[in-house]
C-alpha cells in the first residue's frame, strides 16, 4: 500500500437490513396494503395501473403516485413540457388535490416508520453483532485506520451511504458508544431537537463514521413550517410535536420533491464526490432502482475506467450477477458476490478482491 490513506465507501441497500426483519420496498407495499384496509380499493387501483404499465410496484411507486395527487400543480410544473406532450390542457385543469390520497400517504409513511424503526433489544443486539464484525474485518483486511470517537474502536472512520429509511446504522453506533455524523446539527438559539443539514459536518468529523441517508430517515420529522426535528422514539399514531402536525421526512425516487428538498441534492453530490476519490466501494443488497444513484455510479465508474485510476467495486447480493447484468455495470468494472449480508465472510470473500 502507498502512504496515501486508502478510502472506502460502503453503500447499503435493503439487503443490509433484511437480517433483522426489516422489509424491502416491495414487502413494505404489501404491508401497507394489508394495514390500510379502509383504503385497499384505492391502493389496489394504483398497484394495477402501475403494473399494467409495465413498471415495478413497490412502496416508492405507491408513494410517488400519492405524492402527485397531494400537489398536482407543483408536480406538473416540475415535469413541464414532458407532461404537456402526454396529456391535454383540458385534462390538466381537471387535476385537483386529493385529500384521500394525502391521508393514505400519511398513513403509509406511519406504517413504514413502524416497520423500519428499530428499538427492541433483540434486534439491536443482532445489529451490533453483525455490523461490529463487518466493520472490524474491513478495518483489518483493507488496513484502514481506527475510528476512536469514544475510546472504542469498533470500526474504521468511513463513509456509509444508504437508501434505507431504517435506523440500523444509528443503533449500531449507539450500541458501541460511538458518535455517528449524519450531516445534521442543532442550530444555536433554536428549540431543543430542531436540526438542520450542513454538509461541512462531514469534513469536520474525520474520525467518525459518516452516514448519508439518501432517501431520508425514520428518525427525522418535518413540521409544516419546514423545520426538521429529531425523533428519538416513534410513539405510534399521528405524529404531533409541540401540538403541531409533523410529517416523517421520507423521500423516494419518482416524486418531484426528490432532488429539490434539502438535503437530497447535496447528498447525491457528496456520493459522487466520495466515489470519485475513494479506492474501494462495497455495496450491500442494493438493486440500483434509483436512477439518480445508478447514474452517479455509471458516471464515476466510466470516468475511473477512462483515466485508469484504481477503483475496486463489489456488489454483495444473492442476485448480484443479475443486477449487474441488467444495468450493464460489469463492463465498467463492478464485481458480483452472490451472498446475503449475514453470510458474508469479509476475510475469505472480499480479501482477495481488494488485495
Amino acid at each position: 500500500m502507498s502512504q496515501r490513506e486508502k478510502r472506502l465507501v460502503v453503500f447499503l441497500g435493503a439487503g443490509a437490513s433484511a437480517f433483522v426483519g426489516i422489509p424491502d420496498s416491495t414487502k413494505l407495499a404489501q404491508i401497507v396494503e394489508q394495514e390500510l384496509r379502509d383504503h385497499s380499493n384505492r391502493i389496489q387501483q394504483i398497484r394495477d395501473r402501475i403494473q399494467n404499465f409495465g413498471l415495478t410496484y413497490d412502496i416508492e411507486a405507491l408513494l410517488s403516485v400519492l405524492s402527485f395527487w397531494a400537489n398536482p400543480r407543483k408536480a406538473i410544473d416540475e415535469t413541464g413540457a414532458f407532461f404537456a406532450e402526454t396529456t391535454n390542457y383540458s385534462s390538466v385543469n381537471s387535476f385537483r388535490k386529493n385529500s384521500r390520497d394525502i391521508n393514505i400517504a400519511r398513513s403509509a409513511k406511519e406504517t413504514i416508520v413502524r416497520e423500519c424503526f428499530v428499538n427492541d433489544r433483540s434486534r439491536i443486539y443482532a445489529i451490533k453483532r453483525q455490523y461490529e464484525k463487518f466493520f472490524k474485518d474491513l478495518h483489518d483486511v483493507l488496513g484502514l485506520r481506527d475510528c476512536d470517537p469514544a475510546g472504542n474502536k469498533p470500526c474504521p472512520p468511513i463513509d456509509v451511504f444508504t437508501t434505507n429509511y431504517d435506523n440500523v446504522v444509528e443503533e449500531y453506533c449507539i450500541a458501541n458508544g460511538m458518535i455517528c455524523c449524519d450531516g445534521y446539527k442543532e442550530p444555536p438559539g433554536r428549540r431543543r431537537g430542531t436540526c438542520e443539514f450542513d454538509q461541512d459536518e462531514y469534513s469536520n468529523s474525520p474520525t467518525l463514521l459518516r452516514l448519508y441517508k439518501l432517501h431520508g430517515t425514520v428518525t427525522l420529522a418535518r413540521l409544516s413550517n419546514g423545520e426538521l426535528v429529531n425523533i428519538p422514539l416513534y410513539p405510534g399514531g399521528e405524529l404531533r410535536i409541540s401540538g403541531k402536525p409533523a410529517f416523517f421526512d421520507l423521500i423516494y425516487p419518482g416524486t418531484f420533491l426528490y432532488a429539490t428538498r434539502e438535503p437530497q441534492l447535496e447528498l447525491l453530490n457528496l456520493l459522487k464526490q466520495n466515489l470519485s476519490s475513494s479506492d474501494w466501494c462495497i455495496i450491500i443488497g442494493y438493486s440500483f432502482r434509483d436512477p439518480n444513484v445508478r447514474q452517479i455510479f455509471i458516471d464515476v465508474l466510466l470516468r475511473r475506467k477512462q483515466t485508469r485510476r484504481r477503483f475496486k467495486v463489489i456488489l454483495i447480493d444473492p442476485e448480484a450477477d443479475k443486477i449487474i447484468a441488467k444495468h450493464r455495470l460489469g463492463r465498467l468494472g463492478m464485481t458480483d458476490l452472490k451472498k446475503k449480508f449475514e453470510q458474508l465472510n469479509v476475510n475469505n470473500d472480499i480479501g482477495g478482491h481488494f488485495s
